[in-house]
């Protein structure tokens, strides 16, 4: 059996189960990706896991800044994932380059506060 094969395997047990470990699901799609990016594509993201994204109790992985979120997005195109920016010192710049990023469309929450974000922004 495959890496990619076993790794899939790991993924629908953990799908499966009643209590969702986000975490381990991001680390074995990270490693399906990284095994065979096509078959990852194809059979993953194309494939298995839109029919999923409903049962997730939550974002699937929690971003931290906007290049982590588009490295993310590369790997999962789907609308899985959170940004946190929260006493991050972001402006007004960075909330523009948030508000054109082709990725914003990839979150399912998006937190802000503490930040100084003027009338602008």
């Amino acid at each position: 059996m495959s890496d990619f094969q076993e790794l899939f395997g790991d993924l629908r047990s953990l799908m499966n189960q009643e209590k969702t470990d986000v975490d381990a699901i991001w680390k074995i799609l990270e490693a399906m990706a990284k095994d065979s990016p096509d078959r990852f594509k194809a059979e993953v993201v194309e494939g298995y896991l839109p029919g999923f994204i409903a049962r997730f109790p939550g974002p699937l992985h929690q971003c931290t800044s906007l290049e982590e979120l588009e490295e993310a997005c590369v790997l999962l195109p789907l609308s899985v994932f959170s940004l946190s920016l929260k006493a991050k010192e972001v402006g007004e710049e960075e909330i523009k380059a948030l508000a054109e990023s082709i990725h914003l469309r990839h979150l399912t929450t998006l937190e802000l506060r503490r930040n100084n974000i003027g009338e602008e922004g």
